[in-house]
């Protein structure tokens, strides 16, 4: 399988440099499938994208075209065909890792969706909208990266975060977190008092979960119910930090099987998270912690690498698409 593989590396230094250098892990799974071509769309001319891909597709003549669109501004529905048909054998995808709605059931969003043979996403919600808009869309979760590198020294915390502030109630939280007595508390993100920063830095991710007692992830978009960011699949994979996940409604399906109090344990609210984080923190609750660990890493290895995911999509979703493409 010959794949033309178009990732979203977040442009602006030094989030895309680290991204280029760390974001491996579906590229790898699909090279093991075959040759890939790795485009880095947002790099770029935005007014020549449309040939960007046109010479990428002339010559290397991909069997599979993967993108990451997140936006519908950079190449229109009537261009996609126009790929397609210098191809006509290929088949197209695209995949966002967003929640945000705009950029999964805005319209231009679902203009641009029904020009591909399949439209993936990360978060369900959006589904029952391109089933009534007659757009072949799947759930397809996204998964953790595994470091090509090797691990740098970080600091022990009895509890880390690694999140960027986006709205008040996470600063809020950050802020309270920080305050507690006897606790140490590591919390990295674009917040103006985080002890660092490590967006797509994936070594130094697994490095401060594995030197930490508990890690804490949060149901940022508390109106979406369906949607888990991949925060707590790098956590869970690192096999060190005990995982503290806000509750999600949904989260067994979503997650393939995660069961709290057995691969996670559940907070509600910032009430309830901080006597829960004093709680496990306990020495006698070690070797319970331990346990819950090893479940959700045995459980994280199993079910999200990305060679999983690659695996769905070209034994499960493609061979679902023969006989209905466009």
């Amino acid at each position: 399988m010959r794949t033309l593989y178009a990732p979203i590396y977040e442009p602006g230094d030094p989030a895309h440099a680290t991204a280029l250098r760390y974001k491996r892990g579906l590229y790898n799974a699909l090279a093991a499938r075959g040759p890939v071509h790795d485009f880095d769309y947002l790099a770029n001319d935005p007014a020549t994208l449309y040939d960007g891909f046109a010479i990428r597709i002339n010559d290397f003549q991909p069997d599979l075209v993967l993108t990451q669109l997140h936006a519908a501004d950079l190449l229109s529905p009537d261009e996609v065909r126009a790929l397609k048909a210098l191809r006509p054998g290929a088949t197209w995808v695209n995949w966002s890792g967003d929640s945000w709605a705009h950029s999964l059931t805005a319209p231009g969003i679902l203009a641009l969706a029904r020009a591909f043979d399949l439209w993936l996403v990360a978060a369900p919600d959006a589904l029952p909208v391109y089933t009534r808009e007659g757009i072949r869309a799947a759930y397809w979760q996204i998964a953790y990266e595994e470091p090509v590198a090797n691990l740098p020294d970080t600091p022990r915390y009895d509890v880390v975060w690694l999140a960027n502030v986006i709205n008040d109630r996470r600063r809020t939280l950050m802020e309270r977190l920080k305050r507690m007595d006897g606790v140490a508390v590591g919390i990295f993100g674009d917040w103006e008092r985080s002890d660092g920063r490590c967006v797509y830095d994936f070594p130094m991710q697994r490095a401060l979960y594995r030197n930490a007692t508990l890690a804490i992830a949060d149901n940022v978009y508390q109106d979406t119910q369906h949607y888990i960011s991949d925060r707590p699949m790098q956590t869970l994979a690192s096999g060190g930090a005990m995982l503290l996940h806000q509750r999600v409604p949904n989260m067994r399906e979503i997650s393939y099987g995660w069961e709290p109090g057995e691969h996670y344990v559940e907070w509600q609210d910032a009430d309830h998270l901080e006597p829960l984080i004093r709680d496990w923190l306990r020495p006698e609750r070690q070797a319970e912690r331990a346990a819950i660990v090893a479940r959700g890493q045995s459980h994280a290895l199993k079910h999200h690498s990305f060679d999983r995911r690659v695996e769905q999509l070209v034994d499960e979703l493609l061979p679902a698409l023969e006989g209905v493409r466009s």
